[in-house]
């Protein structure tokens, strides 16, 4: 099973629901008087995974070529 086995309009599915749960992961943290830490490393970790999920898939796409 390859992880990278999908389309480009697949691909930007996964962009825009991870930026709308970043977002609503920010408001969460924002709006908070004390985060909770899992909120916290979710800033972080939502971008490194979406970028490090379209360097595997453009680098899976260059390679099928």
């Amino acid at each position: 099973m390859n992880l990278y086995k999908i389309s480009y309009g697949q691909l930007v599915t996964i962009w825009i629901f991870g930026i709308f749960f970043w977002l609503g992961d920010i408001l969460v943290v924002l709006d908070s008087y004390s985060p909770s830490g899992i909120a916290l490393v979710l800033i972080l970790l939502i971008p490194s995974l979406l970028i490090f999920y379209t360097i595997g898939w453009n680098k899976f796409k260059k390679d099928k070529k």
